[in-house]
């Protein structure tokens, strides 16, 4: 029997962990603090695998805990004798909380969430003594924020792990994957390969964004090298959409008959190409070349006459973009692994690579549905409340309390329902540990040598499971099963009553949220998928990101709803893939080329396009009420009209914006398009 082997990285971890608890817990017992206990928690809390990500989760781990202390102290003593007023004022900081916790989904999120609850954990325990509010949000303030120093100067001094260094091993990951998809979109039977391995690379890329913000707390990357690292990824996240466009192009043509032997023996260069480990500066070389066969493909094309000139032309041109994205990837290398070289945009397009995106990345800002969850726990808040009051139990604050917490934590996870239901279970398994150490252990306990002894072998346990990821939340249940303050303040409590107590309290606090979150998902758990791939239809429907300026902002957010999607798709039922996310997006890029060719035709033919984009536009907008509604044929025809005309003008521009539109907005409609041969007749 093969037992798994532990992780020298998570044993490393959990020493690390271990040595900031004691730290911190020695600390707050010499100087007297009254919750001991939540020093070491937060220890565990703020610990995360690398430096970077430790120092930032401490930095709006301990701004989140000032501002919601403040909040406390300002709202108990004008509302504590009127408890309706308190109750409604405590629901609506959570739902402003909640709110810009929902709505910012970097990391900063975190503060956000950390203000809402600090007033939950501060103000229920005070109810029945106002007077001390100060003292204790002081005391609060002063806990936690002796746990963020400890795990922060244990974690950024003993054996540190470099954030940059796993950012590197991170990007070089993603950019595998990056020409996985290529690889397989250049394959005649690879699109089924595309789509998982375009998933998996949507992902790499939102948590490379996340690690970029906590980098910047490391301090060994230069702007210039951060700068290279944004840039790099603006690249990465076009090669989806052009990815897919490459892979239904290969898929079209293959349907036609078979490709032109020069047409495969170039993919075929392309393929291998992109699959290369080489050195950059020979993958660059060899760039050269295979741009030259491209082009000289396009060359001997002529002029785009039948269905099959037009969809090889369109093929060849997003190939070509793809080995740009490459190539740029490739030239970034050396900045954004650790050459300190500031890139320079210019450089980039004078070399024929494609430009930079947008300096700061464009995130999606989902309002509908973090207004939503913010009625959802404040409802949650001031019916929990409600139900203490009239219960008369005494320790039902802490159900109270900590139904408020979880829901407010989980409330921006993509499955917040099954994340409750996880932690509901690993509480009942804390719980059982818990009262081994109340009942069996403390008793026997004189000094504070001998509690670290007693501690040890469950805090390293649960350190070594907070290391690997699996395990991570069960690790950190068995942490606060041990530390819980319902066990260790100033004294060591062995009253199992006292603590049975508290843990009835939070099962019932953790099923009610369950319950409350039940209700009320179709507040914002509902329709995230439908809202995502809406907010890009209407950029769509606008028509305001057509000039070359607002296109990398459009194609930046645009990645972002995909990466959304990809998390969602699980705990959102129905309305939207990444996969139509990323066709909204060909289209849209799609309609910015056809503008750009309309400016430089005659004026009859530039009226006949922007009526064509109105169209669509209105086509988009209709998608608002009616998101499941096909494009009419009406407009189908329209295209086809198009095609003929930009052929017969010789307007490669129109020609290959309209390919691309009428292939992603009729993906399953495999006709040749009226007024155009299949095919060139042989001889």
């Amino acid at each position: 029997m093969n037992v798994p082997s532990i992780p020298r990285a998570a044993v490393i971890f959990s020493l690390k962990s271990f040595l900031a608890g004691m730290l911190a817990l020695y600390i707050a017992l010499r100087a007297g603090l009254e919750n001991p206990a939540w020093s070491v928690v937060t220890a565990y809390i703020v610990a995360q695998p690398h430096a970077g990500a430790t120092v930032s989760k401490g930095v709006y781990r301990m701004c989140g805990t000032f501002v919601g202390a403040c909040a406390s102290v300002f709202m108990v003593p004008p509302l504590v004798q009127t408890p309706l007023l308190l109750g409604l004022a405590i629901a609506a900081w959570l739902g402003a909380c909640v709110f810009l916790h929902m709505l910012d989904r970097t990391a900063r999120g975190y503060l956000f969430a950390l203000a809402g609850y600090t007033s939950c954990i501060i103000i229920f325990p005070v109810l029945s003594h106002p007077q001390d509010v100060f003292d204790y949000a002081t005391a609060r303030f002063l806990e936690i924020s002796l746990g963020i120093a400890c795990s922060t100067v244990v974690h950024s001094v003993v054996f540190p792990v470099s954030t940059a260094r796993m950012l590197r091993a991170r990007l070089a990951a993603a950019l595998q994957d990056a020409q996985a998809v290529c690889v397989d979109a250049l394959a005649t039977d690879g699109a089924s390969r595309v789509a998982p391995d375009r998933q998996k690379l949507a992902a790499a890329i939102n948590e490379l964004h996340e690690l970029l913000i906590h980098v910047r707390h490391e301090g060994p990357y230069t702007r210039g090298q951060l700068g290279a690292i944004r840039m790099t990824l603006a690249q990465i996240e076009r090669i989806m959409p052009m990815s897919m466009a490459v892979a239904d192009r290969v898929g079209e043509l293959a349907r036609l008959g078979p490709l032109p032997g020069d047409l495969q023996q170039f993919l075929g260069e392309a393929r291998e190409w992109f699959g290369a480990t080489d050195e950059p500066h020979r993958q660059i070389d060899a760039m050269g070349q295979l741009r030259q066969r491209c082009d000289g493909l396009r060359s001997a094309l002529g002029a785009v006459r039948t269905w099959q000139d037009a969809l090889t032309d369109n093929l060849l041109d997003r190939v070509s973009e793809l080995i740009g994205l490459k190539g740029a990837i490739l030239w970034l290398r050396g900045p954004s692994e650790g050459v300190v070289q500031r890139p320079d945009p210019a450089g980039a397009v004078a070399a024929g690579l494609p430009g930079a995106g947008p300096r700061r990345r464009q995130m999606e800002r989902d309002v509908q549905g973090a207004a939503g969850a913010s009625v959802a726990v404040m409802l949650t808040a001031f019916a929990g409340n409600a139900l203490w009051i009239a219960s008369g139990w005494p320790a039902g604050y802490s159900a109270a309390m900590m139904a408020g917490v979880y829901f407010s934590v989980y409330s921006g996870t993509p499955n917040p329902s099954q994340m409750l239901k996880n932690k509901f279970i690993g509480v009942i398994l804390r719980l059982l540990l818990g009262a081994v150490y109340v009942v069996a252990i403390l008793p026997a306990i004189s000094d504070f040598g001998a509690l670290v002894l007693a501690m040890a072998p469950a805090l390293l346990l649960s350190g070594v499971m907070m290391g690997i990821p699996r395990f991570s939340a069960m690790g950190f249940n068995f942490v606060v099963g041990v530390f819980s303050p319902s066990i260790v303040d100033r004294t060591f409590h062995t009253d199992f009553q006292l603590y049975l107590n508290a843990g009835i309290a939070t099962l019932i606090g953790i099923y009610y949220a369950m319950f409350m979150m039940s209700v009320t998902r179709f507040l914002w758990v509902d329709g995230m998928a439908r809202r995502t791939l809406a907010a890009g239809r209407r950029d769509i429907a606008s028509l305001r990101y057509l000039s070359d300026e607002a296109q990398p902002r459009w194609r930046s957010r645009m990645t972002h709803r995909i990466g959304l999607l990809t998390m969602r798709m699980a705990a959102s039922s129905g309305g939207g893939t990444p996969a139509d996310a990323l066709r909204d997006m060909l289209i849209g890029g799609a309609l910015a080329r056809l503008h750009a060719a309309g400016r430089k035709s005659s004026f009859e033919r530039r009226a006949a396009i922007q009526s064509l984009i109105r169209e669509i536009a209105r086509h988009y907008a209709a998608l608002e009420s009616s998101p499941q509604l096909p494009p009419p044929p009406e407009l189908r025809a329209r295209i086809d009209e198009g095609l003929a005309a930009a052929a017969l003008a010789d307007d490669r521009a129109a020609t290959l914006a309209l390919t691309s539109l009428r292939r992603n907005l009729f993906p399953d409609d495999h006709s040749v398009p009226a007024g155009m041969p299949a095919a060139t007749p042989a001889g």
